[in-house]
């Protein structure tokens, strides 16, 4: 009900029905401010995206849906700051029935912002089937580890508390264990 609301507000949005009200909502996310202040704001994002669309003649309303699905897509990578991945990409993404998804923004953002090639990532986002493996930075694995340290911590204290589990402890694990952290924590010091 909250979402037809929304949609009710947008002027002439009556002539638009045809693309449903899921694709009429994202377009809505995509407005821009000058969009938003013309008489016809879905039809002004249209015409900036380079969409044809006229209610008064009859058209190819799956190919139309595409055509704007692709210029969604294309205005989600805007939106985020990503210019360099031109629109025919996108378009081979969204006929392959898929959408750019905010992981894949994510990857790009960190591929823009560590320096590397925006356009040649999109196009192993694209060859990975949208399932791209993270890139790597400091902060991602500053994370990583301090995510896989807290689990750490709290399987052991688990095993603490498990008088059953006590007995089956490696003592040669526990001393190796113990070496690699004194090494880490040394090695944290010198770097500070």
């Amino acid at each position: 009900m909250q979402d037809y609301m929304r949609l009710a507000k947008i002027p002439g949005i009556i002539r638009y029905a045809v693309f449903g009200k899921e694709r009429l909502l994202e377009i809505d996310r995509q407005l821009s401010a000058d969009d938003r202040n013309t008489a016809d704001p879905v039809g002004a994002f249209m015409e900036r995206k380079g969409v044809t669309f006229n209610p008064a003649h009859e058209v190819n309303a799956q190919e139309l849906r595409t055509e704007t699905d692709i210029a969604i897509n294309h205005e989600k990578l805007i939106s985020a700051g990503i210019t360099e991945v031109p629109k025919e990409m996108i378009e081979v993404i969204v006929r392959n029935g898929r959408e750019v998804e905010s992981s894949h923004i994510r990857e790009l953002k960190v591929a823009k912002e560590g320096n590397k090639d925006v356009v040649e990532r999109f196009q192993e986002i694209l060859a990975s089937d949208g399932k791209v493996k993270p890139l790597m930075t400091p902060e991602r694995k500053s994370e990583g580890f301090k995510k896989k340290t807290d689990q750490f911590i709290k399987a052991m204290e688990s095993a603490i508390s498990d008088v059953e589990y006590r007995g089956q402890v490696d003592a040669e694990l526990i001393s190796s264990l113990k070496e690699k952290l004194q090494q880490l924590e040394e090695t944290l010091q010198a770097t500070t």
